[in-house]
């Protein structure tokens, strides 16, 4: 059996004592190593390259007919029927395989999906056409794709808003985006809320991008990961510190009329276009 002295676990003799703590104070240096080596990777990277990883992350998301038919999640309803009115004509930025596309159709709202990758939109329309739905898809980038029409409210699909980088950027969309809504159209978005970050993390992102000649800046917020299922693939989505995001809205002509944190990690904001 273990024991635990003075509030530290370690086995009951000595020698195995010594050798756990260090075998386990070499793997949690290790884990730190490994970690600011991500960053570095990071830093590594083009602006063009950091979007297409964040991107190529959902090309095996929600595939499946059981995920795509979940519809939307209890959080989404919730927040959503506050916002969307009767017969609301819908962009959905990232609709991804049709999950939440599909339920927004079926709950009788004039809905668009917006997606960038053209393999992903594919999957889509199988599963609109298994499901007998038929529903505009276009493929794109939000900042880029052309919008036609005007829409009463943009929907940023969960986690979406925060794929954009950059402040600048994000701001530059949410103008973009605000030329195609309706008088007093509104924007609803999910986003990441930030965490502590380490000074020395963001210093080394910093450096390896300045000594590549990096042709982006890393901001407070910015979050790496490995994924989990691609190996070699990063990671990235920005986290919002308080305010930020109101920020940002109010830089586009916004004005955020609701932001709530919900237990799946996600806070959930919609914003009105300003007159």
């Amino acid at each position: 059996m273990a024991a635990e002295q003075r509030g530290r676990f370690a086995p009951r003799t000595a020698f195995r004592a010594l050798l756990y703590r260090a075998l386990f104070a070499s793997a949690y240096y290790l884990y730190k190593a490994g970690n600011g080596c991500l960053l570095m990777a990071a830093g590594l990277l083009r602006r063009d390259e950091l979007q297409a990883a964040s991107i190529d992350q959902y090309r095996t998301f929600n595939v499946s007919p059981f995920e795509v038919d979940a519809g939307l999640s209890p959080v989404e309803q919730v927040f959503y029927s506050q916002f969307l009115r009767e017969k609301d004509r819908i962009l959905l930025v990232g609709c991804g395989t049709g999950r939440d596309l599909i339920a927004l159709h079926l709950l009788g709202y004039d809905v668009t999906g917006l997606e960038p990758v053209p393999e992903v939109v594919a999957l889509a329309q199988q599963h609109l056409a298994r499901r007998g739905v038929s529903v505009p898809l276009q493929t794109g980038l939000v900042e880029t794709a052309e919008l036609n029409g005007r829409y009463d409210v943009i929907v940023f699909s969960n986690g979406c808003y925060s794929l954009l980088q950059g402040s600048g950027s994000r701001v530059a969309t949410l103008r973009r985006v605000a030329e195609h809504l309706a008088p007093a159209g509104r924007i609803i978005v999910s986003y990441h809320p930030a965490k502590e970050q380490s000074r020395l993390g963001g210093w080394l992102i910093r450096t390896t991008s300045w000594l590549s000649s990096g042709d982006w800046t890393p901001e407070p917020g910015d979050t790496f990961a490995r994924d989990l299922f691609r190996p070699g693939l990063l990671r990235y989505h920005h986290a919002f510190r308080p305010e930020e995001f109101a920020r940002e809205c109010q830089a586009a002509g916004f004005s955020v009329i609701a932001d709530q944190m919900f237990s799946e990690g996600y806070r959930f904001a919609a914003a009105e276009r300003r007159a």
